[in-house]
This record gives C-alpha cells, sequence and structure tokens, in this order.
C-alpha cells in the first residue's frame, strides 16, 4: 500500500517502499499512465540483491498533487524530499518508457551512483529522432486543451481495463511473451492505470507538455555510469530515441535487444541490478 508524504509547498506525494526494507535505495520513475505500484517482479528482485525500492506517483498521477507546468528536471524535488524523508543520501536511479528521462534527471542530481533506462525517450528537440505516430501527435504539434480532450476520451476505458483484457490487446510478438513470463505484469499494468487516473488526466497531459519543452538539465552533464536498455522494434519509443541518448551520455552501457519491444526489455532485470551494484562505489 502507498503512503503520503506532504512536501514543503503543501503537496501529497504518493509513495510506496517495497524489496529490501533497509536496502540501498533505487528509485523507480514509472511510465505514463503510472503511478507507485511496484513492477512486482521488480521488487522481488530487490529483495533479493538487496536494494529498497521507492516508487512514487508523479504529480498530477493518483493522490500526488498535480504540479502545472512542471519540467523533467522537477523529478528530483520529488526525489529530494524522499531521501530526505527516508534519511538517505545515495541511491540508484531506474525509469521505463516515460519514465526514463526523469531517471536521467535523476542520474544528474548528486548522490546517484548509477541509473537504468529503459525504453526510455530522448529530448524531443534532438536531431534525427522518429516518434510513434500517436506519440508525435499530443507530444509535438497539440495544445493542452487538445491533449486533455483525447485523454479524457480514453480515461474510461483505461481506467476500467483488466489485465486479460491488456494481455489479449497485445498483438503476438516479444511483448506478448514478455507478458506471459513475467508473474503479474499484466495485473500490475491493470492496477497502476486504475491508480495513476483515479482522479484526472492531469499527470499524462502534464508528462506530455513536459516532454516537448526543454528538459532543465543537459543529457551530455551526467557523470554517473548509465545502463540503457531497448528494443529495436519497440512500438512505442522507436530506437533511435535510444541511440541519441546513447550517443550524447558520457559513460553508457547499452543493452539493445534485437526485435524487442516495449516490455520485453525489462525482463531482465536481475541483470540490471548486478549492473548497478558494480557500478557502486567501493
Amino acid at each position: 500500500m502507498a503512503s503520503q508524504l506532504t512536501l514543503s509547498d503543501g503537496r501529497n506525494l504518493d509513495y510506496c517502499i517495497s524489496g529490501a526494507k533497509d536496502g540501498f535505495p533505487l528509485l523507480f520513475s514509472h511510465s505514463s499512465p503510472g503511478a507507485w505500484t511496484p513492477v512486482p517482479h521488480l521488487a522481488k528482485a530487490c529483495a533479493t540483491h538487496g536494494f529498497m525500492l521507492v516508487t512514487w506517483s508523479r504529480p498530477g498521477f493518483g493522490g500526488s498533487t498535480r504540479r502545472k507546468g512542471r519540467r523533467v528536471v522537477d523529478e528530483v524535488d520529488s526525489v529530494r524530499a524522499l531521501l530526505g524523508h527516508l534519511g538517505r543520501e545515495r541511491f540508484a536511479a531506474m525509469g521505463w518508457s516515460a519514465g526514463g528521462p526523469h531517471a536521467l534527471a535523476c542520474a544528474a542530481m548528486n548522490g546517484c551512483v548509477a541509473a537504468v533506462v529503459v525504453a526510455g525517450l530522448a529530448p524531443y528537440d534532438a536531431e534525427g529522432l522518429m516518434w510513434a505516430p500517436d506519440i508525435s501527435k499530443h507530444v509535438g504539434r497539440e495544445g493542452e486543451s487538445a491533449i486533455r480532450e483525447k485523454y479524457e476520451a480514453r480515461r474510461p476505458g483505461m481506467i476500467s481495463i483488466t489485465a486479460a483484457e491488456i494481455f489479449a490487446g497485445e498483438k503476438p510478438g516479444p511483448d506478448k511473451q514478455a507478458m506471459s513470463d513475467i508473474p503479474g505484469l499484466a495485473q500490475c499494468g491493470e492496477d497502476s492505470f486504475r491508480e495513476a487516473l483515479k482522479f484526472s488526466v492531469d499527470g499524462m497531459v502534464d508528462d506530455d507538455l513536459a516532454f516537448r519543452e526543454p528538459w532543465g538539465f543537459d543529457v551530455a552533464d551526467i557523470a554517473v555510469p548509465v545502463f540503457l536498455y531497448h528494443g529495436t522494434s519497440d512500438p512505442y519509443v522507436p530506437f533511435t530515441h535510444a541511440q541519441w541518448n546513447a550517443s550524447h551520455l558520457g559513460r553508457v552501457t547499452t543493452h539493445f535487444e534485437e526485435g524487442g519491444g516495449h516490455v520485453s526489455v525489462i525482463q531482465d532485470v536481475d541483470g540490471m541490478l548486478r549492473e548497478i551494484i558494480g557500478a557502486m562505489p567501493s
């Protein structure tokens, strides 16, 4: 279950602690729509490898108070508040999909030892990017009212979808196979959608608006090791995003899955955690 932290400006932030409760903090930035609900096989792996998994709902998702006009870099404020509340200074960051840019923002802050980015976006104004058709429509050209209208129309379906429907709706291929192979992953999707959108679509709208603006930091300035995982056939975040990030990060290790999709690349969480352990300063 989630706890709620009241921030210095009066906003609320929903968060959850799982994995090894006294372990090294791994702060996980969720996709969109998404929330604090832990990815089950990641939480299990964190318990095995000694990581405290810290998940939270970005502002506007679930019970986390909206922060209108937020930038990608503003994720750092949530992370600092959580670390202070937990009495920790050092941590590792991880983000999946829309959480990727937010994990990179965390990687640029003091105290981060390493970051894992799974199927993450590159900056909107980066050269040579491809965008999935549906994403390009609302990230690139539409205003806030049009984005909100689109998501409001979709919200009833997203908030009521079941794990079985999520699985059935996935096309045959590596992502559907991953959903079959990873226990509880489709159920996590159901729980996450329901939690994220239970009050509004504010979080989705604000994520989209933040992605098309300057992120507030330079990817090239990130000094810690970053491990990139991406499928060459990702239908939502095209492979060009991973290629751009890889070419602009200073200390990067790439794991590019030939023919991989958006979900299949998050299977090897044990390997991801071992990489973080290997990157930790002694």
